[in-house]
């Protein structure tokens, strides 16, 4: 007679095999099938059974929030949902559509500013390089290079020479920024003395990761490299020695033998990318790692700079062979964004409904409930209010787009108006954290007046719309279809449509009320 766990081992393997099967037509999906293989072992060695599969309103809206940044529109939900189709069965062709619409490009180069620059985030030149390189398709070890050495040389490169500028005038931090963002490594603690807490990194990694950027010349919109100048640093007992110019691995730099008994000019961050690129573990395991904390919450290894041997992986053996994966396919990011939301762990609910104890969040067994990022909820109120303009382009429009050898044009200008609304909210909102809502955040989104304006009657608004519909259960069946991309339940319907009928105020103002609320409640605000 099979046990528990010979059945859970059956299912297992008989979903990594349709899975296999059924969506190999798209690339990432022999690499999701594979995650499902490793994350299928691991939940059978901890005698973990998973999270049932997210309803499909839910998994559309979180892969949308995911890979474009905001809720699915009105239309969206209805050709991507139509009634009696499981979105399993377009769910592969669905994340394929994403992640070649100019939308993926342009929210992922948003994101990744955030990454790299952190505080310095928002150079509207520098997100636009991001995103041009993003939709060219161009792969991370070229950006990597780019940001580093460049070339510099033309108007569309120039801008990836920010990553260095806002931070060359200041050592440590080029050397902590870079080392964090590039390898997932903080050396920080290495600067004064050996780690205490990490035995890995000693301050000859601290200076000589330092050691590469020490010539860095510039700041103030030019960024250059001295040929000479070493680092040197008090170690152990106070004595003062030269850095070794060493990666974190521990292979130094070598620089070329001397020329007619003259030394050859040696660019130091050129050395640093050449080994980076040769060595390729801890660039790719660090761009993996960041990737799958933005889609699940948490990456492989928590936190994401914080990879080193006291650290291990969640999963065993996930990270390393998925970052394999990213150099083995030309460091694609769009193919690894598709492996990773492809994947059945991806696809899980929010709910844990076993009787068991919830696993640890580095299972990966359940989804995990994420607060939206400040554009994701910004775009998505812009979205579900009716304010954000996302109609296809007409005939004419496509027309022009045709003569202009682009067919995305429309939707870029359309994302850009959108972000430029969203820029009145950014500011304001809570970063992405766990947890309960600001006050801040509350009363922001209580009593200013631009967000009061999203919510109010005005042509092709949502509260318009509603204000029109005279059965108040209809209104609310309707209000919460468009808000929350679903169908309202009886009791959900029965509840708004006592709550419609008590109000003194006009049907407008009514209106107007009733999708701020669902707009600021949780359903809408978290990411399940």
């Amino acid at each position: 007679m099979p046990t528990t766990t010979d059945i859970a081992r059956l299912i297992a393997l008989l979903f990594v095999l349709l899975s296999t099967t059924a969506f190999a037509d798209e690339p990432f999906q022999k690499s999701a099938a594979e995650i499902d293989r490793r994350l299928a072992e691991h939940w059978q060695h901890k005698n973990i059974t998973p999270a049932e599969a997210a309803s499909d309103e839910t998994l559309l809206k979180r892969v949308s929030l995911d890979l474009i940044g905001r809720v699915p529109t009105q239309a969206e939900y209805e050709a991507r949902l139509p009634s009696g189709k499981p979105l399993a069965e377009r769910y592969s062709a669905i994340v394929a559509e994403l992640l070649d619409s100019s939308e993926f490009a342009l929210h992922q180069g948003a994101m990744l500013d955030e990454m790299l620059q952190g505080t310095a985030a928002g150079n509207a030149e520098f997100t636009d390089y991001l995103r041009r390189s993003l939709r060219e398709g161009k792969p991370w070890d070229q950006l990597f290079r780019e940001l580093l050495v460049g070339p510099w040389d033309t108007p569309e490169r120039k801008p990836a020479a920010r990553f260095l500028d806002v931070r060359a005038k200041d050592l440590d931090k080029l050397t902590t920024d870079a080392t964090r963002v590039f390898f997932g490594v903080d050396v920080s603690c290495a600067r004064c003395h050996d780690h205490p807490l990490v035995d890995d990194w000693k301050q000859d990694h601290y200076y000589g990761m330092a050691s590469f950027f020490h010539r860095t010349t510039g700041g103030k919109g030019s960024i250059g490299e001295k040929t000479e100048g070493d680092v040197t640093f008090k170690g152990a007992g106070g004595t003062q020695q030269a850095a070794r110019v060493m990666f974190l691995s521990g292979q130094i730099a070598v620089d070329p033998p001397d020329v007619d008994g003259k030394k050859p000019k040696v660019s130091r961050r050129e050395q640093l990318v050449t080994i980076a690129l040769g060595e390729q573990k801890f660039l790719s395991r660090a761009l993996v790692n960041r990737l799958w904390q933005q889609y699940f919450g948490r990456g492989l290894v928590h936190p994401v700079d914080q990879i080193h041997s006291g650290n291990p992986p969640s999963v065993p053996g996930l990270l390393e062979w998925l970052a394999e994966d990213f150099v083995a396919n030309g460091y694609d990011f769009k193919r690894l964004t598709g492996a990773i939301v492809s994947s059945r762990a991806y696809q899980l609910s929010s709910r844990w409904e076993h009787a068991s104890t919830i696993p640890d969040e580095g299972d990966f067994a359940v989804a995990r409930l994420q607060h939206l990022t400040p554009r994701q909820y910004a775009f998505s109120l812009l979205v579900a209010t009716g304010r954000a303009d996302y109609s296809p382009a007409n005939a004419l429009e496509q027309r022009a787009e045709r003569l202009a050898g682009d067919s995305a044009n429309k939707r870029i200008t359309q994302y850009l108006a959108v972000e430029q609304q969203a820029a009145e909210l950014l500011s304001q909102l809570d970063p992405k954290e766990d947890g309960q809502t600001s006050a801040a955040e509350a009363l922001f989104l209580s009593n200013n007046p631009a967000v009061q304006k999203l919510f109010a009657v005005e042509a092709n608004t949502l509260a318009a719309k509603l204000a029109g519909v005279a059965d108040s259960k209809e209104l609310a069946t309707a209000a919460i279809r468009a808000v929350y991309g679903r169908a309202a339940d009886s009791a959900e319907v029965e509840h708004l449509a006592e709550w419609i009928n008590s109000q003194k105020t006009s049907r407008q103002r009514t209106c107007e009320q009733l999708v701020w609320v669902l707009c600021t409640a949780a359903e809408f605000r978290f990411k399940h």
